[in-house]
C-alpha cells in the first residue's frame, strides 16, 4: 500500500526522552525531560546534508500536577552544501494516559544570535499515542546552507477542571527524532528503527521475561552509558519463542492480528504477524530495507539458531550497534547478496555475546566508513578462530572490548589492520585466555588515549612486543597487563611514553612467569594518581625491574601495596623485598643501604655508580 509521494531519511535518532509517571493520590506526577548528558553535540551527515542537534543538560520537574509543564530546547543546523528540508517527530511512543487530551505540547520557534527563524508550528496539540504522520511536530521545514533553527518544546499536563485521578500510575514516554526530507525516487519499504522493531516482534510473540536492567550491557562499565548519542541498557525483553523471521508472499488475514512495522518514512507499509514461532513480514514493495538506525534490531532473540539476513537490503543502514547481539543460541548467519555495509558508521556490539557461534565470516564486510567497533566481537565464547584481515579499519576511532573474552586460539589481524585514528583500546583483547600470540608490529597507537586492561588475562601469551607502540597520549594503563600469567617476555620499546598517564592501578599485577621487566627510558609517573597494587605479584618470579629514574608520583597519589607479595624482587644493589616496604616508598633506584629501593638502574655500571653518588 502506497502511503505518500516522498520519503524521509533518518539521520539523527534518540535525541530526547520524556517520562511522566503518576506518584500520589491526587494525580501528582514525576516528570523528567532528559537529553544526552555526556554528548552535547551530535552531527550526522548524509550526502550533502548535515544536521546538528545540540543537546543541553537534563531538565527535571518533580511532583507534577495539572497546569504544570516541562520544556526542552533543541537546535537544527544545516552545515552541508545544499538547501534541504527536515521533519521533527515523536518516535518510540508509549502513552497509556486514560484521557489522551490531558497531555498537550507546544513548539515555539526561538530567536537569537546566530539563529534564523524556524518554521511556524501550531500553538497547541495533543501529545500523540503512536508514531505516524500525526506524530510530526515540525513538517518539511526548509533550511538554507549555514542556517540554524532553534525551538522550545513544552509539554503541559492540562487541568480540565475535573477529578483526573484516572491518570494515576499512567505513563508517557517518547523520543524526538529529526529527519532530512527529500523527494522520493525509490518506491521502497523501510523497516522501523531497530529498537522499535525489536519491541514490535516481542509484543507480537507475547514475550514477557526480562534479563536487562538499565545500563547493563556486557563489556561496558557504569550505569549510564552513551554510544553514538544513544543511551545503552534499555530493559530489553528476552524472547525464546521467535525462531524464524521470513517474508510472506501473501497479505495477512484479519485473524493474523498483524501490525504495521514500517518506519513513518516508508513509501510502502510493512505488516508483521506471529504464527508457529515465526515472524512473518509482508509488503507490496519488491524488498524491505533495514532502517538507517538498525541498532538492536534482533537483540535478545534467543530462540533463533539461524537468521536469514538475505531477506533484507542493508545498503542504507547507518548504524548496526548491537544489531545481532545477545542471541545466545545463534549458530548460523546467512548474509546473502543484499547484505551491504558500505554506509555503516557504527558497529558497536554487532555480535556481542553470541555465545553459540563457532565460526564467523566477515570477509564480505565493507567497513571503510565505520568509526566505532567497540565490543563488535565481544564474548563470542564458542568461536574457534577469527580472521579480520579483510576489514578496513582506517576510520575506526574506538576499539574498546573489540575482541574481549574470546576463547579463540588464533586471531588474524593482518598487516592492513589500521589503528591510526583509534583513540581508545580499553580491554581490546581482554580475557582472550587461549590466544597464544599477537602480532602488533603494524599498530599505530599515536592517537590512543585509553589502554586500560587491553591485555588483561591473556594468560597463554608468552611473548609480547610493543616496541611499535607510541603511548604519548595515553592517560589510563589500569590493569594493562594484569593476569598475563604465561607472559615470559615483555618488550615495551623506546616509545612507551607514560608522561600523560594518571592511572596505573594493577598495571603489572599477577605476571607469574615474568622475571625481568624493563620500563624503558620514557616511563614517567609524574601525573599518576593511582598506582595501587601496580606490581603486586604473589606466586610470581619477578626478580628485576629496570628503570632509568626513580618513580616519582603525583602529590597525594595512592601508591599503597604497590609491591605487595613480590617476594622474589631484588633491587640493583641487593635490596630484597620486604613486606614492611610494600608501598611506593621503595619505587626508587636501589643504591644499597644509603638509599634502598626495588628498582635497578638501566645503564652501565659506571652510570649506576654516578647516579648513586648523589646519596653519599
Amino acid at each position: 500500500m502506497k502511503n505518500k509521494c516522498f520519503n524521509l531519511i533518518v539521520i539523527v535518532a534518540t535525541v530526547l526522552v520524556i517520562t511522566l509517571v503518576a506518584t500520589t493520590s491526587y494525580a501528582y506526577f514525576t516528570a523528567t525531560v532528559q537529553g544526552n548528558n555526556e554528548v552535547n553535540t551530535s552531527v550526522i551527515t548524509t550526502g550533502n546534508m548535515s544536521l546538528t542537534f545540540i543537546d543541553d543538560s537534563v531538565v527535571g520537574l518533580y511532583n507534577m500536577y495539572p497546569t504544570q509543564s516541562v520544556e526542552k530546547e533543541f537546535y537544527i543546523e544545516n552545515t552541508g552544501e545544499v538547501e534541504s528540508n527536515y521533519d521533527v517527530y515523536f518516535s518510540n511512543i508509549i502513552n497509556d494516559f486514560a484521557d489522551k487530551s490531558d497531555l498537550v505540547y507546544i513548539v515555539e520557534s526561538l530567536s537569537g544570535e546566530n539563529l534564523t527563524a524556524g518554521c511556524e508550528v501550531l500553538s497547541q496539540r495533543i501529545v500523540p499515542s503512536i508514531s505516524n504522520e500525526e506524530s510530526k511536530i515540525i513538517s518539511s521545514c526548509p533550511i538554507g546552507v549555514g542556517q540554524k533553527h532553534g525551538y522550545k518544546l513544552t509539554i503541559v499536563f492540562v487541568d480540565d477542571g475535573t477529578n483526573q485521578d484516572d491518570n494515576k500510575g499512567k505513563h508517557f514516554s517518547a523520543k524526538l527524532s529529526v529527519n532530512e526530507v527529500y523527494q522520493q525516487t525509490e518506491q521502497i519499504a523501510y523497516l522501523q528503527p531497530g529498537p522499535m522493531f525489536n519491541e514490535s516482534m516481542k509484543v507480537l510473540s507475547n514475550a514477557s521475561t526480562s534479563n536487562r536492567n538499565e545500563g547493563d550491557i556486557e563489556g561496558f562499565e557504569g550505569a549510564n552509558l552513551y554510544i553514538n548519542d544513544r543511551k545503552l541498557g534499555y530493559n530489553y525483553v528476552v524472547d525464546d519463542s521467535i525462531k524464524y523471521i521470513t517474508i510472506s508472499n501473501t497479505a495477512p488475514q484479519a485473524s493474523d492480528n498483524a501490525i504495521k512495522v514500517n518506519d513513518v518514512t516508508s513509501y510502502y507499509d510493512i505488516y508483521a504477524w506471529y504464527k508457529n514461532n515465526t515472524i512473518y513480514l509482508y509488503t507490496e514493495a519488491d524488498e524491505i530495507y533495514l532502517n538507517l538506525d538498525s541498532a538492536f534490531t534482533f537483540f535478545n532473540l534467543n530462540g533463533m539458531e539461524s537468521i536469514d539476513l538475505s531477506i533484507f537490503n542493508t545498503s542504507k543502514v547507518y548504524t548496526m550497534d548491537f544489531m545481532l547481539a545477545e542471541m545466545s543460541n545463534l549458530k548460523n548467519i546467512n548474509y546473502g547478496s543484499n547484505f551491504n555495509t558500505s554506509n555503516v558508521r557504527y558497529m558497536a556490539g554487532l555480535f556481542d555475546d553470541d555465545i553459540s557461534l563457532t565460526s564467523l565470516d566477515v570477509s564480505s564486510f565493507d567497513t571503510s566508513k565505520v568509526i566505532t567497533m567497540m565490543s563488535t566481537f565481544n564474548h563470542i565464547a564458542s568461536l574457534e578462530s577469527l580472521d579480520v584481515s579483510s576489514l578496513n579499519t582506517s576510520n575506526v576511532k574506538n576499539m574498546d572490548y573489540m575482541f574481549n573474552e574470546l576463547n579463540i586460539e588464533t586471531l588474524t589481524l593482518g598487516s592492513n589492520f589500521n589503528t591510526s585514528k583509534v583513540t581508545s583500546m580499553k580491554y581490546m583483547f581482554a580475557g582472550c585466555k587461549n590466544l597464544k600470540s599477537l602480532d602488533l608490529s603494524t599498530f599505530n597507537t599515536s592517537n590512543v588515549e585509553g589502554m586500560a586492561g587491553i591485555f588483561v588475562a591473556c594468560n597463554k601469551i608468552k611473548t609480547l612486543d610493543l616496541s611499535s607502540f607510541n603511548t604519548s597520549k595515553v592517560t589510563s594503563m589500569k590493569q594493562m597487563f594484569k593476569e598475563m600469567t604465561g607472559l615470559e617476555s615483555l618488550n615495551l620499546g623506546n616509545n612507551f611514553d607514560t608522561s600523560n598517564v594518571t592511572n596505573m592501578h594493577q598495571m603489572f599485577a599477577y605476571l607469574k612467569k615474568l622475571r625481568i621487566l624493563n620500563l624503558g627510558s620514557k616511563f614517567n609517573v609524574s601525573k599518576v594518581t593511582n598506582g595501587y597494587d601496580m606490581f603486586q605479584n604473589p606466586s610470581g618470579v619477578l626478580t628485576t625491574i629496570y628503570s632509568t629514574n626513580d618513580l616519582v608520583y603525583a602529590p597525594g597519589a595512592n601508591i599503597n601495596n604497590m609491591f605487595w607479595s613480590t617476594r622474589t624482587l631484588v633491587g640493583g644493589k641487593g635490596t630484597a623485598y620486604s613486606s614492611q616496604h610494600d608501598h611506593g616508598d621503595y619505587a626508587v633506584i636501589d643504591c644499597g643501604t644509603k638509599r634502598p629501593g626495588y628498582l635497578t638502574f638501566n645503564g652501565t655500571e659506571e652510570e649506576y655508580e654516578q647516579f648513586c653518588s648523589q646519596f653519599d
